[in-house]
This record gives structure tokens, C-alpha cells and sequence, in this order.
């Protein structure tokens, strides 16, 4: 049961990829008014956050991006 299962699966995943080809929209930044949501640590952000919003207020000014700082991971004791 679980081989026939995988099968299934496997075969929505290729009609998926297959309709992939499909999509004949160029990607143009200076006219996509997407939102992207990027999350980083305070030190990446810091880093790469003044030349990233630089170059996306550039090429893409229509983009809305939503910056996020992650906590660093800390084990419990």
C-alpha cells in the first residue's frame, strides 16, 4: 500500500513540474509588485540589509519586502 502511495505522489509531483514548463511570463523586477518576507539573524540583517534594500529600491521599486530578525537558537537546560 505505502509503494502505491509513494507512486501516486510521484506522479502529481511530475504533472506539477511538467506544467512548470509551461508558464511563459517573464519575470520583470521594474514591474512586480510581489511581497517577500525575508527572516535573518540581527547580524545578517545588519550586514546585508543597507546593500539588499539599495538594490531592490533600484531594480524592483513596486517590491514589498517585510524584514524579520530571528532570535538565535539557544538549547534549554
Amino acid at each position: 500500500m505505502e509503494l502505491l502511495e509513494l507512486a501516486r505522489g510521484t506522479q502529481d509531483a511530475i504533472e506539477l513540474l511538467s506544467g512548470a514548463e509551461r508558464i511563459t511570463d517573464a519575470f520583470d523586477p521594474a514591474t512586480h509588485s510581489g511581497h517577500y518576507q525575508l527572516m535573518a539573524s540581527e547580524g545578517v540583517t545588519a550586514v546585508l540589509l543597507p546593500r539588499l534594500m539599495e538594490r531592490v529600491c533600484a531594480t524592483a521599486p513596486n517590491l514589498r519586502l517585510t524584514v524579520g530578525v530571528v532570535e538565535p537558537w539557544r538549547p534549554t537546560r
